[in-house]
This record gives structure tokens, sequence and C-alpha cells, in this order.
């Protein structure tokens, strides 16, 4: 009768294992960056007036790829670092000139400046529901 009980408190214990094995997989959720995404902006009273697109961010590396598309075409975001959701360097070229991105992240809103022959102008951004 002991080994039967032994047997049978074994096998309780196993399936409790077993199962808070498959409640803790059923509950883990990864971390999602929510940088990544595209992001809907404005660049603000440019010479020829605001100019509006998307900012795709995607991770890449060790870092973040990013993609500014527009109607004029897409420019890619080269040298795109981002730390403490703070772009602290970006460049791209746009209608030939060698355009400077900084800026901060504050939950789905982005608030920023572009910068080109000495001259800044205000961006901003709404990250897009996915």
């Amino acid at each position: 009768m002991t080994s039967l009980l032994q047997s049978l408190f074994s096998r309780v214990v196993i399936l409790t294992g077993i199962l808070f094995l498959v409640a803790s997989c059923a509950t883990y959720s990864p971390r999602v960056d929510p940088l990544i995404g595209e992001w809907s902006y404005t660049m603000r009273q440019l010479p020829d007036g605001d100019a509006e697109g998307t900012m795709v961010l995607s991770s890449g590396g060790d870092g973040y790829v990013g993609l500014l598309q527009s109607a004029e075409g897409n420019m890619e975001i080269r040298d795109l670092i981002i730390e403490d959701n703070e772009i602290v360097s970006g460049h791209f070229i746009g209608r030939g000139y060698h355009v400077e991105l900084r800026g901060e992240f504050e939950g789905d809103e982005f608030k920023g400046t572009i910068a080109a022959q000495g001259r800044e102008f205000d961006m901003v951004a709404v990250k897009l529901e996915q």
C-alpha cells in the first residue's frame, strides 16, 4: 500500500510540474521594442513647404535600420544610432543634401529636427498602429 501511495504521490508531483511548465510557457510574452514599426512624419516649414511620409524603423545587426518613405521615393537613414529613446546619430541624403536627423521618442510620438546647409527644421512623427 505504501508503494502505491508513493507512486501516486510521484505522479501528482510530476503532473503538477508539467502543468506549471505549460502555464509558464502559455503566458510568456516576448518584449516588443516600441520603436520598431511605422511612424507617420511631417518635416515642417521646409523651403518648399511641409514634407510628409512614413519613417520605418526595424532592428538590424546590433541596432536599428531606418528608412524614410515619401512621394519623392525612399531615403535610407544611415549610421542610425538610437540610445535611451533618442536618435543621437543619423543622416540621409535628401534632394542631394546631406541631412542630419536628431530627436526623441516619447510613447507613440517623435519630436526632432533635421539640419542641412546650416538650416534646421522641425520633424514630428506619430507611430502608426500595426
